[in-house]
């Protein structure tokens, strides 16, 4: 979500359940049981579409997703900016 000035911060509400998806990554866990363990613990979708449950897709873009580790997706050069948004997944 953004912060009070527009950078994107972590949401304290789905924040633990963000962890428990890569942790179960890492684990080696499928998309579709981390899909799984999120629907059960409560957590769902947000987005243009309303609120849904997780499926093996959405899982699999959350998980690709670089915003979580402090980077922007796609290519930067050496001369950009430095993100202004910090890291939630380590």
């Amino acid at each position: 979500m953004k912060g009070d000035t527009g950078v994107p911060v972590a949401d304290p509400s789905t924040l633990t359940g963000l962890r428990m998806a890569f942790e179960m990554s890492a684990d080696g866990h499928s998309d579709r049981n981390i899909a799984q363990a999120l629907n059960a613990a409560g957590y769902r979708t947000r987005g243009t579409h309303g609120s849904n449950l997780f499926t093996k897709d959405t899982v699999r873009a959350m998980l690709l997703n670089r915003l979580y580790f402090g980077e922007l997706p796609g290519e930067r050069s050496a001369t950009a900016a430095p993100v202004q948004h910090a890291a939630v997944i380590e």
